[in-house]
């Protein structure tokens, strides 16, 4: 079996001893994997005395800017940061490490008055340029005009949406509110949020409304009837629907450091666990794959080497 493609590391398949180091952790990127990060830290602190993992989730893009600035203010030491990404964050920052953690799948939402509950590519690309603005533009949809709810140009989640969903870039902010368009000759109601928490939250709340999130946090709003999921094409968002590729909307998640940690830090500890019982039975609880695992391994480095190629923004 080839190995993982050249700068990815996929974490230890059969790690050392645990172990724990003392000391403290600062967890940031994606707000998409930001609860498996935090279920990560506290299992990880009440596991090891003596460590503090804090987690400052503001943005895929965000945290490598978060990192890559840490790592430059330690002057040639390491800096305790880790941070996630959906999808790789290593272009044009050579000296930020990735490795790969699992792949995560995401879900279009909308809110409970659409009454949509699948919508095929075609439809999504015609909401999403405009060229769609009520719901009853597409076969059974409600009266109702549509807003798009998005995330803010830096975010991972967004750029896994435009890759693999859109096959494109989003149109422009046109509000601020999700409600009503800035301006009168605007068309298209799309605002722009800064976390995946704050879409769940605006979707549920607005008429019209249709996002995209990650599936657990996704299925927990969904569970309470705050919003309802939607398939693309027939195929509902599911792991097992991305391990056989008949679902697109998914992404591998990456963990970043500055270098190479130092083998008795933290931070590599830190990763040791990812890969542990623990960690993949966190990492599996909310909804993701851990590349960890045998059984997925092939499609984490298949993953791998679509980012590597540039092939996984092509779908």
């Amino acid at each position: 079996m080839p190995g993982p493609p050249f700068g990815t590391q996929l974490l230890r398949e059969e790690p050392l001893p645990r172990g724990c180091a003392t000391g403290r952790l600062t967890i940031v990127g994606s707000t998409a994997f930001e609860p498996v990060a935090r279920d990560l830290g506290e299992a990880y602190h009440g596991d090891c005395a003596g460590t503090t993992v804090e987690v400052a989730a503001q943005g895929s893009g965000r945290g490598a800017a978060t990192l890559r600035g840490a790592g430059e203010a330690a002057k040639g030491g390491f800096p305790p940061y880790l941070s996630f990404s959906d999808g790789p964050q290593g272009g044009g920052q050579p000296r930020l490490k990735e490795h790969l953690v699992a792949l995560s799948v995401f879900t279009m939402v909308v809110n409970d008055d659409v009454r949509m509950r699948d919508l095929t590519l075609k439809d999504l690309r015609g909401l999403y340029s405009g060229r769609i603005t009520n719901w009853k533009q597409l076969p059974g949809g409600p009266d109702i005009p549509v807003r798009l709810v998005s995330r803010d140009a830096r975010s991972g989640t967004r750029g896994v949406f435009e890759g693999r969903v859109l096959g494109g870039n989003e149109t422009s902010r046109t509000s601020d509110d999700c409600r009503k368009p800035k301006f009168a000759e605007d068309t298209v109601v799309r605002c722009e949020l800064d976390s995946t928490r704050e879409v769940l939250g605006v979707v549920a709340r607005t008429p019209g409304a249709i996002g995209y999130a990650e599936l657990h946090t996704a299925e927990v709003d969904a569970a309470h009837g705050r919003v309802d999921l939607v398939s693309l094409g027939g195929h509902r968002p599911s792991t097992g629907a991305v391990r056989t590729r008949s679902y697109p909307f998914w992404e591998p998640e990456y963990a970043s450091t500055y270098g190479t940690p130092p083998a008795n830090s933290l931070t590599s500890k830190f990763l040791d666990y990812l890969a542990q019982d623990t960690g993949r039975n966190l990492i599996e609880k909310h909804g993701h794959l851990p590349c960890s695992i045998p059984e997925n391994q092939q499609a984490c480095r298949d993953a791998g080497a679509g980012d590597r190629r540039g092939g996984s923004r092509a779908g």
